[in-house]
């Protein structure tokens, strides 16, 4: 199989002027800030099989986030986190928001399989499906997003190419 772990420290400062907070029902004007540690372990498993001229890849995917909870504070405005998309390019992301006013956060585990077959007569066909599962319902994320909740919508894509001049993908 293959293994990758990482680790990351991000630190956040923000000078605020005259930013509403309903919450709290007052206007906040001052300096804010936040640090937040992650730790992600991700393990694959490519199966190879060659059989009747077809090469096939069959590869379980299982990735482990850990962050500690909480991190959008109030005072720090959302300006450019405005637009998540949360789709098979960003499914085994530690960070998924577009932007750095928001800031994913709490366990979580990522998973899914990646399948793909290649021949020289059919081209190759390739498909994604994952979800997420979150060990608390983050509220950053808003209803439409497809990532609040426990789990999260399944996602993924289909990509046929049977020569080098189509491509279909969904």
């Amino acid at each position: 199989g293959v293994h990758t772990f990482r680790v990351g420290l991000r630190g956040d400062g923000y000078y605020v002027r005259d930013l509403p907070r309903p919450n709290r029902g007052d206007i906040f004007t001052g300096t804010t800030g936040r640090v937040v540690p992650e730790a992600s372990f991700e393990w694959r498993m490519p199966l190879v099989s060659d059989a009747l001229g077809f090469h096939q890849l069959l590869e379980p995917i299982v990735m482990g986030v850990v962050s500690p909870i909480g991190g959008n504070i109030d005072s720090i405005p959302n300006e450019d986190s405005l637009d998540l998309e949360f789709d098979d390019t960003n499914l085994f992301s530690m960070q998924r928001f577009t932007g750095y006013d928001r800031v994913e956060t709490g366990p979580r585990i990522n998973y899914g399989v990646h399948w793909a077959t290649f021949n020289q007569s059919i081209g190759t066909i390739s498909a994604v499906i994952g979800q997420v599962y979150r060990f608390h319902n983050d509220r950053a994320f808003t209803p439409q997003s497809g990532l609040r909740g426990y789990f999260s919508d399944y996602v993924g894509h289909v990509d046929v190419t049977p020569n080098p001049y189509v491509t279909m993908q969904y």
